[in-house]
């Protein structure tokens, strides 16, 4: 029976995982140990795993839900660009602030918003799926770069007659198809 600080008492009643007199004796001097020290009941956390770490289990994953292309391409954004910015980094430790430095440094590298968009779009994925298995606690909230809309040049009708003037005869009605 362990008396707390505060007065209440409590039993505490464990197996030893050693079945011999001696690991017995081991065991209950460590489980007073943890009552004195206040630590008693609570289990260490494991840490999160690094972010190079997980990107393996994540691909397999990703492998499971999008077509080879995009799995491709998936690869090379955390290979060229992830994996050296977040790669020593545990999944919990990277937070708005580390997110914000990584968009700073691919501008500062003439990276296109649009770009780097691409790029947030693989990480935020991943701590998603971090945070559905849970392996960490929350996704952190950040702001993706503002992209203005791309600009589409259509052909005038003169240009659309000059294209189709010049077509190969097997290629003319592919052609019109699309113009249309």
């Amino acid at each position: 029976v362990y008396t707390h600080p505060d007065g209440r008492a409590e039993r505490v009643r464990k197996v030893s995982p050693m079945q011999t007199r001696r690991g017995a004796g081991q065991y209950e001097r460590q489980v007073r140990q943890t009552l004195q020290d206040g630590t008693y009941g609570r289990e260490e956390e494991e840490p999160s795993p690094r972010f190079a770490e997980f990107v393996e289990s994540f691909l397999e994953y990703a492998g499971t839900k999008n077509k080879p292309s995009e799995i491709e391409s998936k690869k090379g954004i955390i290979e060229k660009h992830l994996l050296p910015a977040f790669g020593r980094k545990r999944l919990d430790k990277i937070g708005t602030k580390e997110i914000d430095a990584y968009k700073a440094e691919k501008l500062r590298a003439n990276l296109s918003k649009k770009s780097i968009n691409n790029h947030l779009a693989v990480l935020h994925k991943a701590l998603a799926v971090a945070e559905s298995w849970g392996v960490i606690a929350e996704v952190p909230s950040f702001e993706w770069m503002k992209v203005g809309v791309p600009e589409v040049d259509f052909l005038t009708f003169d240009e659309a007659s000059r294209l189709l003037g010049r077509a190969r005869p097997e290629d003319r009605t592919m052609i019109l198809v699309a113009l249309k």
